[in-house]
């Protein structure tokens, strides 16, 4: 079961995740990118470089068991998530910048993720066991499952506008439904093994989030009042798909349950943290 869901249903769940996420992406988004080079900049680039040193704190910090270390650094490897223009919306803050975010964030990954991998060997405190795989079979899964659909998408969009508006919430909880079953079923095969790791799940997605929060907050200073709250929910929200889709290449079929595992925690606690800030900000923005 969890070499098929490594294999197949997480290749398949992540490319229809970033179709769905280009039916999202207009051209106005672009435009966004030129009207807020600075935002947009310090929204996907400076979370990309950012939190992979706070997954290595914590790691340092709290020494989880490998399975988790390994889904807390692949996490924080991923792009910002397409979920994150939702809690945008429901904030009442900036979604336009929060969708330019997005698809600068899916592109700049392609770079910062080989990147990544091929430095943190050589960092202190950095004991994850992880498969070798080539920087160029990496880029060219992203490429695949993330750029191509994602082009897709935009291309249904510009295609038909009218019938992609009137189905995009639709569309957008199919994306969540569909990894929150493989994250449900991966859970299922190894619950067995849960029992002693549920306390190191909750507390590190939960120290991961909320760190990642306040980079976002501090990367958002000097912006307006519906733009830095956007840098916050970026910061916080991360492409599951992705990190499934890493995690399924770089783990063994033993750990790939228990780091699939890790992901449903910080999945749980992204939503409940979330909901609360964005209630917070859109009382905060109508006040």
């Amino acid at each position: 079961m969890l070499q098929f869901l490594a294999d197949t249903a997480v290749p398949a769940s992540l490319f229809l995740l970033m179709l769905v996420v280009g039916t999202e992406v207009t051209r106005e988004d672009f435009r966004g990118l030129a009207e807020n080079v600075q935002a947009v900049l310090l929204g996907s680039a400076g979370q990309l470089l950012v939190l992979p040193a706070i997954a290595l704190a914590i790691n340092v910090a709290l020494s989880p068991p490998p399975a988790i270390a390994a889904g807390l650094l692949l996490l924080s490897l991923s792009p910002n998530g397409g979920i994150s223009n939702s809690y945008c919306y429901l904030a009442r803050c900036n979604v336009l910048l929060s969708a330019t975010i997005t698809a600068v964030g899916t592109a700049l990954c392609l770079v910062t993720i080989p990147a990544w991998l091929a430095l943190l060997p050589n960092v202190p405190g950095f004991n994850v066991a992880l498969i070798e795989v080539p920087a160029a079979t990496i880029v060219a899964q992203l490429l695949v499952l993330m750029v191509l659909p994602l082009v897709m998408g935009m291309l249904v969009r510009r295609a038909y506008p009218e019938k992609v508006a009137n189905a995009e919430k639709l569309l957008r909880w199919l994306s969540v439904g569909v990894v929150a079953v493989i994250l449900a079923a991966a859970v299922a095969t190894v619950r067995g093994e849960l029992s002693g790791l549920l306390f190191d799940i909750g507390l590190s997605a939960t120290l991961f989030i909320v760190a990642a929060m306040m980079v976002g907050w501090l990367l958002g200073h000097g912006l307006g009042s519906r733009d830095r709250p956007v840098l916050v929910i970026e910061a916080g929200v991360r492409n599951v798909g992705v990190a499934l889709l890493l995690g399924g290449t770089m783990l063994t079929p033993e750990s790939f349950g228990i780091f699939a595992s890790f992901l449903t925690g910080y999945f749980i606690w992204e939503v409940v943290i979330m909901l609360a800030y964005v209630r917070y900000t859109a009382r905060h923005l109508e006040g």
